[in-house]
């Protein structure tokens, strides 16, 4: 996990060391429904993504590890 503060916003980046997603996964990850899991529902990263926007800031995958993903979330300061 890592921390960067950018003016009024702060990244959060978080790695997890899981599967690869797939290409297919990669290209519709923050549509409803999209997993690679066998029990999931596919909606926490939609749902995450939206709760980001909606507090004005934004959720994206950063990178494919061998083993896992990068994602960063940014949002704004608190008051």
């Amino acid at each position: 996990m890592a921390l960067a503060e950018m003016g009024e916003m702060v990244a959060i980046s978080v790695r997890d060391n899981g599967p690869r997603l797939a290409p297919e996964i990669r290209r519709n990850l923050f549509m409803p429904f999209t997993t690679n899991k066998e029990k999931g529902l596919g909606l926490s990263l939609i749902i995450s993504e939206d709760i980001s926007w909606e507090l004005g800031g934004s959720l994206r995958l950063d990178m494919i590890h061998e083993k896992g993903s990068s994602f960063t979330i940014e949002l704004r300061r608190a008051a």
